[in-house]
């Protein structure tokens, strides 16, 4: 019983990981500029540092970019992220980088998803 449980369970999961990547691949295709945007910003803050007196308005630039990919919260990668880096959430300042690390794993997962759903490659 506990063997059934545990596999519809996981088959749970496997939906709505999927159902959230779906939803992220909508936002990145209707909103392509701000997603790219996101993750050059995000780049920046994980491999220069970020002065402190820059650090809520740079914090600011990325739960604005993130509003944008998922305005009206369809639970999308974009809204989880959000709702991490929102200014009630994240109260200190070394965890910005952490975040943006993991944002930044996330959004890899998702390109290297949508490039496996699509029959196009890109060369160079």
């Amino acid at each position: 019983m506990d063997e059934q449980v545990t596999r519809n369970s996981i088959a749970q999961l496997n939906r709505q990981w999927e159902n959230m990547l779906e939803d992220s691949d909508r936002a990145v295709t209707d909103h392509y500029s701000e997603y790219r945007r996101l993750k050059k910003l995000s780049r920046k803050i994980i491999t220069q540092p970020v002065d402190i007196a820059d650090y809520i308005s740079t914090r600011d630039r990325l739960v604005e970019l993130l509003t944008a990919l998922d305005p009206f919260e369809k639970g999308t990668i974009f809204l989880h992220f959000r709702n991490r880096l929102s200014p009630g959430d994240i109260w200190l300042t070394r965890m910005l980088r952490v975040e943006c690390t993991d944002l930044l794993a996330h959004l890899k997962v998702l390109d290297q998803w949508r490039m496996a759903k699509r029959s196009m490659r890109i060369i160079k």
